[in-house]
């Protein structure tokens, strides 16, 4: 009688994840507001998603970035002084 509770049971509780689940679906592209973007998976390499890869965009941010970046390594090295770029 146990035996049989238990079956009932265990096929009731199949038979509800299989209703209740949600079949995997392949999910809509992301509202992404860059211009462009990739997604790359690290151990493969496999490009997971893009977005406008093939276009040549400015890279202002980046040219920010390694002017600041080179400003800091004068300063340290004492080829630059501080104050010559703040009161010039």
């Amino acid at each position: 009688m146990k035996i049989r509770r238990f079956i009932a049971v265990f096929l009731s509780a199949l038979i509800l994840c299989g209703v209740l689940t949600v079949p995997a679906a392949a999910l809509e592209d992301p509202a992404i507001r860059a211009k462009a973007a990739l997604l790359v998976e690290a151990e493969t390499g496999t490009i997971l998603y893009d977005k406008n890869i093939h276009d040549e965009l400015s890279i202002a941010s980046t040219t920010k970035i390694m002017s600041a970046l080179l400003i800091f390594e004068a300063i340290d090295v004492c080829s630059l002084l501080l104050i010559t770029l703040l009161f010039p």
